[in-house]
């Protein structure tokens, strides 16, 4: 059939069942993500995605069906094709020019009927004349009687001849009378068969008219049903989709609770696989450390034997080796670790010097992953705060009042609810971090070499005595909190920033130079801002590192102590002026920015007629008269802007 060509009908076979669709939905999407089942299990339930399968097949079911009962409504009230229109249009125009044909019939019928009415009486005017020309005058005398008979003979004959000619008159009008006649009854005719004709017509047209009425009602009702039937489609459809809406809501939300829990733990599995390696490289520093003081402190008691052994000669030399029967025996002990040849030692040696290697690239290897990860998360910062830029004035408003939290300390402990530290404090990609750290692990691991000095006759001081701890400079102690006030200084310069580009949304060639300097403000801005949560991450880094170097201070090495307390100091020292070093330029970038926000404030402050800024510029009048009579190669050169702005 015609009717199963339709576009309804072709979408409605192209269409594959809901089962078969649903069926190869979840197949993909098992194939595509194996572990997609496993995380989005409700925490409940084992029957709550067939539920929601066979839910959705009754939906797409009833959807399906309704959508057929509409289209054979719509086949079975078909729309009134527009050919019809045209021939009532046709029909309507010719009952009008039957209408004007049948008045001009009437008009010259009663034309007709006048003409004969004047005749009749024209006719009947003659015959009264005739009338009172015959009356008789009264009776004379003879000689009246002659005089009037021969006056009435002349008058006869008058009369005669005018009898005659009425005669003859009335012969003429009897064949117009008969003509007339003939007229009428032919007129009379023509009447009654236009009646006839009218009289047919009106029927027709009534019938064409109640025809037409009962066309439109069926067409009416058709149509009321095609209506009918489509409301209750979309009606259907209508719930159908407010059902499906509070379920995807309800999805969504069930996903993003899910979503967080896995990211949470994510986070807290690289929060733990960054600490593992932390504590990892903190267990290797401490076992160098540990080998290293041991190597220290028998080649320290060997000289100090051998030298006291010279002294006192052969006979002091066996006295000593009496009474120093115990402690050879526990010199002898990690030399013992090295083999009792040079052969051996060296091999030993040799394979100790492997394994400090291996774990030295172990943890070169760990470091360049957290640097990786480092790299990273400081890309996807980037990313979301230049996605941020487009965000409406109200809604960046609202998300630049959350301050910039502090970044969490390695040593702190962790949340009670497992949050991850941040990557950003755990492992720097700065170029100074090469060059610190590894006197960094190298001394920090002298606090394994306590346990050892009890060991050792020569020294045992007490392990609470205070006089071994170095004491701690203040601006080492405050160095993680003297960029607070940059941080802050930045981020209100974002703020800012943020606030002049929605004021120069607007388009206009006036503000093209203006934009793109704020834009070159706004990104020297951001690059500055990360460069220094590097930097503070380095610096606490650091820090921690330096604490543990002065505070903690092996007791075996008493006579060196003193030197390398100073050493210390002088790195400490060193540090700290760098730092200051660093802190200057990053104030000197603040300085700069603050510098152009003002100037570009002033200018979209400025009135319009005033020139651009001439209160603002920086420069002498003799650079502006040089400037001039040379010409600028930008716009805003003679702004003063302190940062080179892109051509």
């Amino acid at each position: 059939m015609a009717s199963d060509d339709t576009p309804q009908s072709l979408a409605l076979a192209a269409m594959p069942p809901p089962a078969e669709k649903l069926a190869a939905g979840d197949l993909l999407l098992s194939a595509s993500h194996p572990s997609h089942g496993r995380a989005l299990q409700p925490p409940r339930g084992g029957g709550a995605f067939p539920e929601r399968s066979t839910r959705s097949l009754h939906k797409n079911s009833s959807a399906t069906a309704s959508t057929r009962r509409e289209l054979e409504v719509l086949r079975e009230n078909r729309v009134p094709p527009q050919k019809e229109a045209q021939q009532d249009t046709v029909a309507q125009l010719t009952l009008a020019m039957r209408r004007l044909s049948a008045k001009l019939s009437f008009t010259e019928t009663a034309l007709s009927e006048n003409v004969l009415a004047l005749t009749q009486a024209a006719a009947l005017a003659a015959k009264h004349e005739y009338a009172s020309a015959n009356v008789s005058p009264p009776s004379p005398s003879p000689s009246q009687k002659r005089t009037a008979s021969c006056a009435r003979v002349a008058e006869l004959e008058g009369k005669l001849e005018v009898s005659e000619a009425q005669l003859a008159a009335a012969g003429t009008l009897s064949v117009e009378l008969s003509t007339a006649l003939a007229h009428a009854r032919l007129a009379t005719e023509q009447a009654r068969v236009d009646d006839q004709s009218v009289a047919g017509m009106v029927e027709r047209y009534m019938k064409f008219t109640q025809q037409t009425t009962s066309t439109l009602h069926q067409s009416l009702q058709a149509l009321r049903r095609r209506h009918s039937a489509t409301l209750s489609t979309l009606h259907t459809q209508l719930a159908t989709r407010s059902t499906q809406l509070h379920a995807s809501k309800a999805e969504t939300e069930r996903l993003g609770s899910v979503l967080d829990r896995t990211s949470g733990a994510l986070m807290r599995e690289a929060a733990g696989r960054r600490r593992e390696v932390e504590v990892r490289a903190r267990l290797v520093g401490r076992e160098e450390g540990v080998v290293r003081a041991l190597r220290e402190v028998v080649k320290e008691a060997g000289e100090r034997r051998e030298g006291r052994a010279r002294r006192r000669g052969g006979g002091a030399r066996a006295e000593c080796g009496e009474g120093d029967g115990g402690k050879e025996q526990w010199l002898r002990r990690p030399r013992g670790m090295r083999g009792g040849d040079a052969t051996h030692d060296k091999d030993e040696l040799e394979a100790d010097l492997q394994a400090l290697e291996g774990r030295m690239a172990l943890l070169e290897s760990a470091v360049e992953m957290l640097v990786g990860e480092l790299e990273g998360e400081v890309a996807r910062r980037t990313e979301l705060e230049r996605w941020v830029r487009d965000i409406d004035k109200a809604t960046l408003a609202r998300i630049t009042r959350v301050e910039t939290p502090d970044l969490i300390d390695l040593d702190a402990p962790a949340a009670a609810d497992g949050a991850p530290a941040p990557l950003a404090s755990i492992v720097s990609s700065s170029p100074e971090a090469p060059a610190e750290a590894a006197p960094l692990v190298d001394l920090a691991t002298e606090t394994a070499t306590a346990p050892l000095a009890p060991t050792l006759p020569e020294a045992a001081p007490n392990p609470a005595d205070t006089s071994l701890i170095h004491p701690l400079p203040e601006d080492l102690a405050a160095i993680s909190k003297r960029y607070d006030a940059l941080q802050r200084a930045f981020h209100d310069c974002h703020r800012t920033l943020e606030a002049l580009r929605a004021e120069l949304a607007a388009p206009g060639p006036a503000h093209d130079a203006l934009r793109t300097a704020v834009a070159r403000l706004h990104d020297y801005t951001d690059a500055a801002r990360v460069e220094l949560d590097i930097r503070v991450a380095d610096a606490r880094v650091f820090a921690r590192g330096w604490q543990t170097l002065a505070q903690v201070r092996s007791p075996d090495a008493a006579e060196g102590e003193g030197k390398g307390e100073r050493d210390g100091g002088v790195q400490i020292a060193n540090f700290v002026r760098r730092d200051g070093q660093a802190q200057e330029t990053f104030r000197k970038k603040l300085e700069d920015v603050e510098h152009d926000i003002e100037v570009m404030r002033r200018v979209l402050d400025a009135p319009p007629g005033e020139p651009a800024l001439s209160s603002s510029l920086t420069t002498t009048q003799k650079d502006q008269e040089r400037g001039s009579s040379v010409g600028t190669s930008h716009p805003l050169d003679g702004l003063g802007l302190r940062l080179a702005m892109p051509p």
